[in-house]
């Protein structure tokens, strides 16, 4: 461990020393300051082995505390002697070990209890003071009692705990848990009981600290744990954090029984350099300053004044009084202010102010304040913080105590102006609601936040003396006042004052070798191996576009003539530009300049004209071109002719060589087809390095010179162009490392806009997430009544939008929102079909305000791509607020970036947007002046040329947002940081402390994939006389399916009816299974089931191995006997069952399961249709399927999975080499764990497969009369909406005790039984709850649940060890809903809380059983 040094406290002042060094000496080091590992090794009596404890090392915590927890209760009466005398020998043997003791008890109910002290007799006195008593029942408040005794503890240190019962308080592990882990606290727990037979809370919490838990039942145990921490100091004070795991190696330790020493191992040298020892060659010298930081108060500058400005009306009584019993601890602790300011305010307002140091004077003006007056709402506030403001110093600090808002706001730019001058801070406390949102304005947050205060909340006036006691804290130096808290919940957590200094060391480093002549070292966080030449690249050769500018090519003329500009405003990589133009006959015409506004006025000239016949020169214009361009460029040729000079191609491919000049051919046509196109351009651009990408229309230009931009700004390789505009929109846009060895860097990408008007320039920043490099664009439109002045705009903005960025995003989609709420959302990658849905937006309905705007959010987001941006146009606030947290989880799982067009005042509220566009890094643009919306749209149309990705990183002001639109600006990407990630070799393998690592990762691309033919596909088909609507379906889309199948090798049709005869075919004739299909009609059945198993056994039998069978039908299995035969068949012939169900299978009372049971088994899945009019959606899906673009490895389980379902995309592995830095080995006995911060997805809003049973236990004596009563009430909607449950269970139990239980999926016999429950007998307290549980279980299927309703305890408790043994055996959660006190505390041991614990339910108590609806 490093040397370190101790400050030590004396009196009032800080000495710092050099301390004695309880951890290793370094004397072997001159500078006396090393790295080590430590191990204590004890060879004990009676042991057959050595025991070996690691020093867990944690060298950040040099000084740690040791913290005790007590439980208190009154079932600790036999063993609290023996802990309260075993802490205080722990804390006399280790008296100035550590930096404090911490001790707290806990009891039920619960009152914070904890003490803290450096003083060993201090704490010894106050654990005399403990005594166990109350509590009664079992668990307890044990997280209460760990959390407050954590928070006073100093990271790094230890808590021991010692009870013999588990927690009651549950709900508060999460919280303690992270506590514990932020400030690296292990708990050790002494459980001198059997924890009421649970506490794996205890488990996790140690499991999770690395700590242990000691099994104590003898009570005397706990003397061999506190033994072993008197002894440990002579071992070295760091291995309490290392403790043995075992009672029995802590006994031999404890005991004394054991000779023990400690070893340094791997004791390393650090040595700073010296003018005598400078750094040795190849090393540099370097200074470090790291800040060192002890608990405050500590020195600072005196504030002026402390003012108080009470609102003294008659509402006010609680915060008078408050302030009157606290002002004096206040000025007694106050170290910071020179004086004391008091005012007050009433109404009629009457000027009250006073300032003075005497605390005797401050005292008596605020005893004579009482509440009085008032009346209505607002009051005179301003007036009272002006005149307190005038009275008080400079540099001062207000607290203005109110519950309303201020009747006198007019007064707010000038008091503003007031606290500016004075330097002085405004906190105000809000002890009321402000008169409501339509009185209050914001006066007090505007005030607060300009003069550096804040505002805090409080929701119970009685909270105001909890304020005045952190305010006396902060007065006496151990808070800062730099900001207030703005809550009591922020209040409790704020830590006290620290004071930090700047401790200095010299170290050696070693020298990076230079950059090469022209470059740049940049400097990367966390390096990986090498990266040694991470450097800007130099600008190289000419970017060259060679044009066929006959009468055929106006569309890419027209696109090159748009989208030059922004290419060579962007670019960083070459040195000038070449442009050449050909037609016929050839007249040579080429241009090379840097000048980019030359550039622009050539291809400004270019128009197309003459040609008509086909091929044409461009056999010459290439020659040209590569003759005036410099070495190492790159030349683009757009045409769609072959080369009518083609007998060139020889010589300029010698000429493009010898320049080291790459060719890449933008094909527009069909290259006059292949009895003209020999190849030619194939044969150049294999020569040169490039390629030939050819595209199927002409529009799709802009989308390769968008690329083109990206290349030539150094954002991706030319090399990268794929051959056709699918593998465009999949490749991911990364940086040209073509300065690295591997291609493989890290940068910063920045766009800077200089423009008219403004004496500044933007900057936009990338916000980089490079994971996405396919987003969507999504727009949220308000349609509702008030939207009429706008609509029109908004909706030709959007449609401007789109056209403008045609093929830049993977899809646009769009959804409207009204009042009621329904859904109409659209998506498509045509931006035609976009816009002609927008131009069905109309804006009516709605009438009041707020709006339903979170649905509209919700369900655009669900459907776009992660790292996509939404626009919303509303002029309304949320109505549907319930909302809020699953949109903002939606958006922030998806990295979706939300920008909202206020367009209206959003009702007066609308804080919603600004949270949910502060959590996605979006904004708001406020645009009262309608207008104002083409101004964002434009920005929207113009950002493609700089970049697709920086529609994520907007101007955040409309200022900086209408210039860019305008085309005000010019401006510019840079690339920024570019570092060079090197993978190991052979010859250069990782640096020490590295080792190397092989990542895969997977790359997809869309499908279809090369995979093995399936066998058949088969349709088998109900036609009884239901079927009608699916056999048509059938009928009409078999042909599609089979004109597009590339999976199956034929097709099988089979066909069931009542009477059954076998009807099956197989053929991979297709007008032959036409013809069957044909030929098939509905009729007879009549009755319900239908022979389906007989039908799906023959087609089975007839498909080939390796086959997919379809189902059609409503009706459940008459034949369900067959089922076992049906399943072995399908298993052997590895064929899949999917069932397409258009009815409901007969109903409950009838269906079994028996489709659901053959579809898993099979691999398969049964989809459930609400109507027979989706069959023929289904069938097209089934054609794509056929075709290879959707997996067949599973199937939709309802309509809205099918129509979410993405296409087949095919992926391969690429392996990745990687240098990564070792971690250091974990000590002796633990393990390394990785956590991920996983995010949970939504539910895929599928109706999810029954399960289990729904049970209500009911206890009928006298007094449960308004349970049962709206029990009955309710049932019959819990079963009319249930979609997760297979049946019912109803059992009721009285005293005595009589079995009453029923078991049935019909509702009718559910609700009959229900009703005739009443409530009768009973009288004494407790009843027989457990034997009505027990029966409700034994009848109840698997993965039930149960809901007990009661008021009292069980009267045959004792049953409930085997009662929960059942329930776990049958995975059934038990819920009880307490309606009473289960005849209190004597009477109830907790039977309940531990069947729900063991079950995994849990026990809700109700203070009124009206709760109970």
């Amino acid at each position: 461990m490093k040397a370190s040094a101790l400050i030590l406290i004396v009196g009032s002042a800080l000495v710092l020393q050099v301390a004695a060094q309880l951890d290793p000496v370094c004397d072997s080091c001159p500078s006396k300051n090393c790295t080590y590992d430590k191990r204590l090794s004890c060879s004990c009596t009676g042991l057959n082995r050595t025991i070996e404890i690691v020093d867990p090392g944690d060298r950040e915590y040099f000084n740690v505390s040791l913290g005790f927890v007590v439980d208190n209760t009154g079932s600790m009466r036999t063993e609290i002697a023996s802990v309260k005398s075993s802490i205080q020998a722990v804390v006399t043997a280790t008296s100035g070990i550590f930096d404090k003791y911490v001790i707290g008890t806990y009891n039920d109910p619960y009152v914070a209890n904890v003490f803290e002290s450096t003083d060993a007799s201090a704490i010894n006195s106050f654990v005399s003071t403990i005594n166990a008593n109350a509590g009664g029942d079992c668990p307890e408040m044990a997280m209460h009692g760990i959390r407050d005794v954590a928070d006073r503890l100093s990271p790094g240190s230890v808590i021991f705990l010692f009870t013999d019962a588990s927690s009651k308080d549950l709900a508060l592990e999460p919280d303690v848990k992270a506590l514990l882990e932020s400030k690296n606290i292990r708990l050790n727990v002494m459980a001198t009981g059997n924890l009421c037979g649970m506490g794996a809370e205890f488990s996790r919490l140690t499991t999770a600290t690395n700590g242990t838990i000691y099994r104590t039942p003898d009570k005397s145990d706990v003397d061999f744990v506190m033994n072993y921490i008197k002894n440990f100091a002579k071992y070295g004070i760091r291995f309490i954090r290392g403790m043995p795991t075992t009672l029995e190696d802590l006994k031999a330790i404890a005991d004394g029984n054991c000779s023990c020493k400690t070893s340094i191992e791997n004791l390393v040298c650090i040595e700073p350099p010296t003018k005598s020892c400078p750094c040795p060659e190849g090393f540099e010298h370097i200074v470090v300053k790291k800040k060192v930081c002890v608990p405050g108060p500590c020195k600072k500058h005196k504030y002026g004044s402390l003012g108080f400005v009470i609102d003294n009306t008659g509402s006010m009584a609680a915060e008078i009084f408050a302030v009157r019993a606290h002002i004096a601890n206040i000025m007694a602790n106050n170290t910071v202010f020179k004086d004391y300011v008091v005012a007050t305010f009433g109404d009629p307002y009457k000027k009250n102010v006073i300032r003075s140091s005497d605390e005797s004077v401050i005292q008596s003006f605020v005893n004579s304040i009482s509440p009085s007056a008032g009346g209505d709402c607002p009051e005179f506030a301003m007036s009272g913080i002006e005149d307190a403001a005038k009275k008080a110093r400079k540099n001062s600090v207000l607290v203005l105590f109110t519950d309303a808002a201020a009747k006198d706001a007019s007064k707010l730019a000038a008091v503003k102006a007031l606290l500016l001058a004075k330097n002085t801070k405004l906190f105000v406390i809000a002890t009321g609601t402000f008169c409501g949102s339509g009185v209050y304005k914001g006066e007090f947050d505007d005030l607060a936040a300009a003069s550096g205060g804040d505002v805090m909340t409080l929701t119970a006036k009685s909270s105001v003396s909890e304020v005045l006691d952190f305010l006396a804290l902060a007065a006496a130096g151990k808070y800062s006042l730099r900001s207030f808290p703005r809550c009591l919940d922020d209040m409790r957590k704020m830590k006290p004052e620290r004071c930090c200094k700047w401790v200095i060391h010299h170290k050696c480093k070693p020298i990076e070798p230079p950059c090469p002549l022209g470059y740049k070292r940049v400097t990367m966080r966390n390096k990986v191996c090498g990266s040694p030449n991470g450097c800007p690249r130099k600008r190289v050769g000419s970017l060259g576009f060679i044009i066929d500018d006959t009468g055929s090519m106006g569309a890419e003329i027209f696109a090159v003539r748009t989208h030059i500009s922004a290419i060579m405003a962007n670019n960083t990589v070459f040195k000038d530009y070449v442009v050449s133009r050909y037609g016929d006959p050839y007249v040579k015409n080429v241009i090379r300049s840097s000048d980019a506004s030359a550039i622009q006025s050539f291809v400004n000239a270019i128009g197309p004209s003459g040609g008509g016949d086909c091929p044409e020169y461009a056999m010459s214009a290439i020659e040209d071109a590569a003759k005036e361009a410099l070495e190492n460029s790159v030349l683009i040729l757009f045409t769609d002719a072959a080369a009518k000079d083609a007998n060139m191609s020889a010589d300029v491919a010698a000429l493009l060589v010898s320049k080291k000049i790459k060719l890449y051919v933008i094909g527009t046509g069909q290259f006059c087809g292949p009895r003209v196109y020999k190849g030619e351009y194939d044969y150049l651009a294999a020569a040169s390095g490039g390629s030939v990408m050819k595209l199927t229309a002409k529009t799709s230009v802009g989308e390769v010179l968008n690329f083109i931009g990206l290349a030539a700004s150094g954002m991706t390789s030319f090399d990268s162009l794929p051959s056709t505009l699918e593998g465009l929109h999949g490749m991911p846009y990364h940086p040209v490392c073509d300065s690295c060895p591997s291609k493989n860097c890290t940068y910063d990408k920045r766009l800077s806009c200089s423009c008219t008007g403004l004496n500044r320039t933007i900057e936009i920043v990338d916000p980089g997430d490079r994971e996405y490099f396919n987003v969507s664009l999504g727009f949220v439109v308000d349609n509702t009544g008030s939207m009429r002045t706008e609509i029109a705009s908004v909706k030709s903005s959007i449609q401007a939008v789109v056209t403008a960025t045609s093929g830049i995003f993977d899809k646009y989609v769009i959804g409207t929102y009204n009042d009621p709420y329904v859904a109409n959302v659209f998506e498509s990658t045509d931006a035609s079909a976009i816009n002609s849905f927008v131009s069905t937006i109309n804006a009516n309905a709605g009438g009041d305000c707020p709006e339903m705007a979170m649905h509209g959010i919700r369900d655009v987001a669900d459907r776009l791509s992660p790292g996509s941006v939404i626009f919303l146009f509303t002029d309304a606030s949320s109505k549907d607020l319930a909302l809020e947290p699953d949109v903002k989880a939606l958006l922030e799982s998806k990295n979706i970036r939300l920008n909202v067009m206020a367009t209206g005042n959003l009702c007066g509220m609308g804080a919603e947007f600004s949270r949910l566009t502060t959590a996605t890094n979006g904004t708001i643009y406020r645009t009262p002046d309608k207008s104002d919306v083409d101004f964002v749209m434009n920005y929207i149309k113009n950002f493609a040329k700089y970049g697709i990705r920086f529609i994520r990183g907007m101007p955040t002001t409309l200022e900086d947002l209408k210039a860019i639109a305008d085309g005000n600006c010019s401006c510019k990407t840079s690339i920024e940081n570019l570092v060079c990630i090197e993978p190991p070799t052979k010859s250069c393998p990782c640096p020490e402390g590295f080792e190397h690592i092989v990542v895969k990762k997977k790359v997809c691309v869309p499908g279809p994939c090369k995979k093995h033919k399936y066998g058949s596909l088969g349709f088998v088909i109900d036609n009884t006389g239901s079927m009608a609507a699916e056999i048509f379906a059938v009928r009409a889309h078999i042909a599609n399916i089979m004109a597009n199948n590339t999976v199956f090798k034929d097709y099988v049709v089979a066909t069931f009816g009542d009477p059954y005869k076998k009807n099956v075919i197989r053929s991979s004739d297709e007008s032959v299974i036409q013809s069957f299909v044909n030929s098939i009609s509905p009729s007879a059945g009549g009755d319900c089931p239908e022979f389906a198993m007989s039908g799906i056994e023959d087609a089975a039998k007839k498909a080939r191995k390796n086959s997919v069978l379809v189902l059609f039908t409503d009706a459940a299995a008459k034949d369900a006997s067959k089922l076992a035969a049906v399943k072995a068949l399908l298993l052997a012939k590895n064929t899949k069952l999917f069932v397409i169900a258009t009815g409901t299978f007969c109903g409950s009372g009838v269906y079994k399961g028996e489709f659901d049971d053959l579809a898993a088994a099979s691999g398969g899945d049964v989809m459930t249709l609400t109507a027979k009019s989706s069959v023929s959606e289904v069938l097209d899906f089934l054609a794509l399927a056929a075709a290879g673009k959707y997996s067949l490895r599973s199937f939709p389980r309802c309509l809205d999975d099918m129509r979410k379902m993405k296409p087949e995309r095919c992926c391969k592995w690429v392996i990745h080499h990687k240098c990564k830095p070792i971690e250091p080995p974990c000590p002796l006995g633990y393990k390394r764990v990785t956590m991920r911060n996983k995010v949970c997805g939504s539910p895929n809003g599928c109706p999810r497969k029954r399960v289990g049973s729904l049970g209500f236990i009911i206890d009928d004596t006298g007094s449960m009369g308004a349970e049962i009563f709206a029990v009955r009430t309710h049932i019959s909607a819990i079963m009319a909406n249930n979609t997760v449950f297979k049946d019912y269970v109803v059992s009721r139990y009285g005293d005595p005790y009589v079995k009453n239980v029923i078991r049935s999926s019909d509702a009718s016999a559910i609700q009959s039984f229900v009703n005739a429950i009443g409530p009768s007998g009973g009288g004494d307290c407790p009843e027989y709850a457990m034997s009505a549980i027990e029966d409700a279980a034994k009848e109840a299927l698997e993965n039930s649940v149960l809901i007990l309703f009661t008021d009292a305890a069980a009267k045959d408790a004792n049953m409930s060890a085997d009662v929960a043994a059942l329930l776990v055996s049958k995975k059934i959660k038990l819920y009880v809903i307490g309606t009473g006190q289960f005849c209190g505390p004597r009477v109830y041991k907790g039977e309940y809380d531990y069947l729900a614990a063991a079950s995994g339910g849990s026990v809700m108590k109700l203070t009124a059983k009206t709760s109970v609806g």
